[in-house]
């Protein structure tokens, strides 16, 4: 997959200060329904197929 790049890591203070939104006017299909605590998601996307790697509430550490 040449036309995929890996993002580079960014400064610890970026992630502790970024704000948590991706664009600020999407609004997700699912915020009706979504009753539970924000999650935090990774998947990696491979040949094999998509594994889900990370799985946890959103908090300072992620």
């Amino acid at each position: 997959m040449a036309d995929i790049e890996p993002l580079a890591l960014r400064d610890e203070n970026f992630y502790k200060t970024a704000e948590r939104v991706i664009f600020k006017d999407y609004k997700c299909n699912c915020t009706k329904g979504w009753k539970d605590v924000d999650r935090f998601i990774v998947y990696r996307a491979d040949e094999s197929g998509v594994t889900e790697i990370i799985n946890d509430e959103v908090g300072d550490h992620n």
